[in-house]
């Protein structure tokens, strides 16, 4: 049933369905627990009355709690690493998600997991944009580390020199040179 409503794009009802097995002692395997969690990062983002954008951060952490499940019966799983780290980023503001650093590791190793693939590379383009953008704030603001800032924004400019945003966080650093 999950499997269903999962694919009919029925969030509430996926998680339901998961939530009713998990009851009944049906254990869940491996793609169980990603549609839990996909569920979950799914109904995290919600609207109030009046269309605004309202995080819903217990519904990201339960996305979180169920791809680190999904992820240590299959690690090599990109889109479960890649939606951990959205999980921990899209839970806070974007300022406070990189201060907190909790999407750091999962970032990181996203990154190293899709980066080297072409196909992965294009297939996951916006996302290693924001993988990227993430870890070179992260050591702009919380680690205040220049050299590992320079290292993220010279590989993710490697990987896409025709990116606007990228171009942009490097502009400070050639006028300065």
């Amino acid at each position: 049933m999950a499997k269903y409503y999962y694919r009919a794009k029925k969030h509430p009802e996926a998680v339901a369905a998961l939530d009713s097995a998990a009851k009944h002692n049906f254990k869940a395997d491996v793609q169980d627990l990603f549609r839990y969690g996909m569920s979950n990062y799914t109904l995290g983002f919600q609207r109030d009355s009046l269309g605004k954008l309202v995080r819903d951060t217990i519904r990201f952490a339960q996305a979180d709690s169920a791809l680190a499940l999904a992820q240590k019966a299959s690690p090599d799983y990109a889109p479960t690493v890649l939606y951990r780290a959205k999980a921990n980023y899209y839970a806070y503001t974007p300022e406070e998600a990189v201060r907190n650093g909790k999407a750091k590791p999962y970032f990181e190793q996203f990154i190293a997991m899709v980066s080297d693939k072409e196909d992965e590379r294009n297939r996951y383009k916006k996302d290693l944009l924001l993988a990227f953008k993430y870890m070179i704030s992260y050591n702009e603001l919380v680690t205040k580390d220049d050299t590992a800032r320079n290292e993220w924004l010279k590989k993710g400019l490697a990987l896409f020199p025709e990116n606007k945003d990228l171009a942009k966080i490097a502009a400070p650093e050639t006028d300065s040179q």
